[in-house]
């Protein structure tokens, strides 16, 4: 996936927040820790691009018309996409393919909630994973 033109394509700006979770990836898990924050809010959807120190990517494009609770991603392919680092050569990238987002906040200073999701739709393959993740975003920071 090309981050730049998903960023360009979406009027991304630097945000305020974090992102984080655990990377349940094919040789062992490693913690995400959001280094970088960009995004936009939209009357479509809101996009957050977290990228990590090592630049490990976890894009998200939650549609605008999710509210708080619980939003079941079999059904939303695409929704959370995930770019290893090179220092990661097994693992390439990939799209969740199941998993839930629990939004908890949806106002654009504190737009917040917790997700897992996993690249395999098959409910017994459970790596690559993106467990125990987390969201804060102040959409109203962006420069």
């Amino acid at each position: 996936m090309n981050i730049e033109d998903l960023d360009k394509q979406n009027n991304a700006r630097k945000m305020v927040g974090h992102v984080a979770a655990t990377m349940d990836l094919l040789i062992a898990p490693h913690p995400f820790k959001s280094h970088f924050l960009y995004g936009n809010s939209t009357s479509e959807h809101r996009y957050i691009n977290a990228s990590s120190e090592n630049s490990d990517y976890i894009l998200f494009i939650i549609p605008a018309s999710w509210g708080k609770g619980h939003h079941d991603l079999k059904n939303h392919p695409g929704v959370i996409r995930f770019e290893p680092s090179k220092g990661f050569p097994n693992d390439s990238p990939w799209s969740a393919q199941r998993g839930e987002i629990f939004i908890t906040d949806i106002s654009n200073n504190n737009f917040s909630g917790e997700f897992y999701c996993y690249e395999s739709p098959n409910d017994s393959v459970n790596k690559p994973a993106l467990l125990g993740g987390s969201f804060k975003i102040d959409f109203t920071s962006g420069k």
